[in-house]
Parts: C-alpha cells; structure tokens; sequence
C-alpha cells in the first residue's frame, strides 16, 4: 500500500509539473509569435532562478531544454545558446551524472540550432557541454556522442581541420574517413595520402588503433589514388602497434624516413606513439616539453571551440 501511495503521489506530481509547464510554454510562445524575445527570455529566466531556489531542479531542466528550443526554432541563437549554458550550469551545479537522458536535451537543443549558416555561439554551447561530460562521464575527454554531433556540425561548415579534432574522439572512422576524402579533395590531389596518415598517426597516439586500421580501409575503398610509400608505412606500423613490437617500430621510422619527411608534424606524432603505444621513456629536455606539449594538445584537442 505504501509503494503504491508513493507512486500515485510521484504521478499526481508529475502532471502538476506538466501541467505548469505547459502554461509557461503557451505564455513563452504567444511572445515569440509576437516577436517580444527578451521578454520570453526574462520569463524563463525568473522561473527558472524560482526552480533553483526551491530546488525543483527536474522543472528547471524541462523548462529550460523546451524553452531553448522554442528560442531556436524562431532563429533567436544567442537566447537559445544562453538558456542551453543555463541547462549545462545547472548539470554542474547538481553534479549530474553522464547517462543517455542526460545527454538527451543537450542533443536536443545542440540540434535546434539553424543549420543554414555557421555559428560560433552553437559550438560554445558544445564545448561547455562537453566540459560537464568530460567530468561527468567515463571518458575524460567527453560522449563521443557529443563529438559525433560536433563534428558532423563543422564537416557541414567546411571546417574541416576542427571536424578533424572531434572526430578523433567521435568513435566514427567510416564518417572520419568519408570527411577526409572530402577534406583531401580541396587540395592538391598528391598530397591525399598526407590527410589519411595524419589522421592515423593521431588515433594510434591516442592508442586507438582499431579506429586508425579503421579509417585507413574506408579511406582506400573511397579512393583509387592512395597507393604511396606514406600509405604503406601506415599500414604497417598499425601491425606493428598491434604487436607492440619496438624493434619494428624503429626499422619502420628508418625505412621510411624519406615518406615521412613530407610533414614535420609526423615526427612529433610518431615520438608520441613510442611512448604511449611502445612505453618509450621520454628523454630530458626539449623531447620531453615536446612530449607534454603533444599531451596538452591531445587533451584539449575534444574541447576547442573551433
């Protein structure tokens, strides 16, 4: 009977918090209808301040993810964008856990955001969501679902050096791949196999090797030109991370050293997969501050804004 008690209480709640909702949304609506937009953002704001005090956090979080999306729906991002850092504040604040309903109205509102042009309040919004997810959550540098979304995002603005950075941490190697053929294709087209071997030296830094072997097949299948010694050398060292063989690892590194040559940024990538991939203790000095420096921008690559 108790059991039964509660739950009729928590329904009976429930639809008095929708019920409020509701009315506040209508209220919200007829003044975006009627273009009065700080005054809808003033009224979300005094409720919500209102939740907070009461701790009525649930009602906040509802309020606060419809009302962002209705701002966004009627092209208002800088409202949208400050009632969504409200919802991730709010999350921080109460210490919310990383879970998929959580996850689900910063989605939301990430995805209301007008597409037709590039907006860097949008990916604003993302990087504080990230940030909470990096705290929140199991992995340290945010959902992949989030850089998924951020990703794609950027790939749609032709930005494609920071779709590059999410994808990284996105999960998607196929997506990654199709996104540097593209990326490839606005350059000089000798140089295809250098956007493929970046991104798989950066992946088996991060000791991801199963996405870098990844990227590396749907990268082939998507074109007919890459056949290099880069390519070549690529395939080979994701063997030899697999095997975790050093000795292999050096005779590669010597053997191509002409392929490799091409990027300086690939000796940088490479010292930083023998230390994480091959245990390789770093040296004192300038190897060592290259090292950290290489860490602190793997560590932040997730969290840029662009």
């Amino acid at each position: 009977q108790s059991t039964w008690g509660s739950q009729l209480s928590f329904l009976l709640r429930s639809l008095e918090m929708a019920s409020r909702l509701s009315n506040v949304i209508e209220k919200l609506e007829r003044r975006l209808q009627d273009g009065q937009f700080y005054e809808a953002q003033q009224i979300v704001k005094t409720l919500c301040f209102r939740y907070k005090a009461q701790k009525k956090w649930d009602e906040a979080i509802e309020l606060l993810t419809t009302a962002a999306q209705k701002m966004l729906q009627h092209k208002q991002v800088n409202e949208g964008a400050d009632l969504g850092q409200m919802l991730v504040d709010i999350y921080t604040e109460t210490n919310v856990a990383e879970t998929q309903e959580s996850l689900g109205p910063l989605v939301s509102i990430f995805c209301a955001f007008p597409a037709d042009e590039p907006n860097p309040v949008k990916y604003k919004f993302m990087k504080a969501a990230l940030k909470w997810s990096s705290q929140a959550g199991p992995l340290p540098l945010g959902s992949p679902q989030l850089h998924k979304l951020t990703a794609l995002s950027y790939w749609k603005d032709c930005d494609y050096a920071a779709a590059q950075r999410h994808f990284l941490r996105a999960g998607q190697p196929s997506l990654f791949a199709e996104m540097l053929t593209q990326w490839a294709h606005t350059g000089n087209q000798d140089e295809e196999d250098l956007f493929v071997a970046r991104a798989v030296l950066q992946l088996l830094a991060l000791k991801q090797i199963n996405d870098a072997r990844a990227v590396l097949s749907k990268a082939l299948s998507n074109s007919t030109s890459l056949d290099s010694p880069l390519i070549h050398f690529c395939k080979f060292l994701i063997q030899v991370c697999e095997e975790r063989s050093l000795e292999l690892f050096q005779i590669l590194k010597d053997k191509y050293e002409p392929s490799l040559s091409r990027d300086p940024s690939f000796v940088q990538y490479l010292t930083l997969i023998g230390k994480e991939v091959f245990g390789v203790q770093s040296q004192r000095g300038g190897l060592s501050g290259m090292l950290n420096d290489l860490m602190g921008m793997f560590s932040q690559m997730g969290q840029e804004e662009s």
